[in-house]
C-alpha cells in the first residue's frame, strides 16, 4: 500500500484504473491521504506530471500508514472504546479465574491433606503389623530355642524347676 499527499496547498487529480483520483492538499480538516495499492500506484506514477511531482517532492509518498491517520481523534475514540470493552471483559475474567483458583486451591489442599493423612495412617498400620509379625516370629523362635534348651537341661541335670 502507498499513501499520497501533496506537500503544498494544491490538490492534484490523476487518472487511475479508468477513474479520477484526487491527491489531497497538505492540510485538510480530516487529514486525508490518497491510499493506493501497489498496482494503482505503479499506474499513477507512470503519468509524467505525477512522476515529476513525486521526484521533486511535490507529492509525498509513504509506504506505511501515516501516524496522523492512526492517531486521529475519531480513530482514537474507536480504539479507546474497543480497548475499554476488552479491559472490562479481561477484568471480569480475572475475577472469575481468581474465584476458581481460591475454590480449587482450598478444596484441593484439604483433599490432598486428608489423602496424605490416610495414606500415612495406612502405611503406619502396615508397618506396625509387619513389625508385630516379625516380633512374634522372633519371640516364637526364641521360645522354641528356650524349650529345646530346657529339655536338654532336664536330660543333663534333671533340673525340674523350669516350667
Amino acid at each position: 500500500m502507498k499513501w499520497l499527499k501533496s506537500t503544498t496547498q494544491k490538490s492534484w487529480v490523476a487518472s487511475c484504473g479508468g477513474k479520477q483520483v484526487v491527491i489531497p492538499q497538505a492540510e485538510t480538516s480530516d487529514n486525508r491521504w490518497l491510499q493506493l495499492n501497489e498496482d494503482e500506484y505503479a499506474e499513477i506514477s507512470k503519468t509524467p506530471v505525477i512522476a515529476s511531482l513525486i521526484k521533486a517532492n511535490g507529492i509525498m509518498v509513504l509506504s506505511e500508514e501515516p501516524a496522523e491517520l492512526r492517531n486521529s481523534i475519531p480513530a482514537l475514540q474507536v480504539t479507546n472504546t474497543q480497548l475499554q470493552a476488552d479491559l472490562a471483559v479481561a477484568q471480569e475474567r480475572i475475577v472469575q479465574l481468581e474465584a476458581q483458583l481460591k475454590d480449587a486451591t482450598h478444596v484441593d489442599i484439604e483433599a490432598i491433606k486428608a489423602e496424605v493423612r490416610q495414606q500415612c495412617e495406612e502405611e503406619k498400620n502396615r508397618a506396625l503389623e509387619e513389625l508385630d509379625a516379625k516380633a512374634s516370629a522372633l519371640i516364637e523362635e526364641k521360645e522354641a530355642t528356650i524349650r529345646k534348651l530346657g529339655k536338654k537341661l532336664k536330660k543333663l541335670g534333671g533340673d525340674s524347676s523350669e516350667e
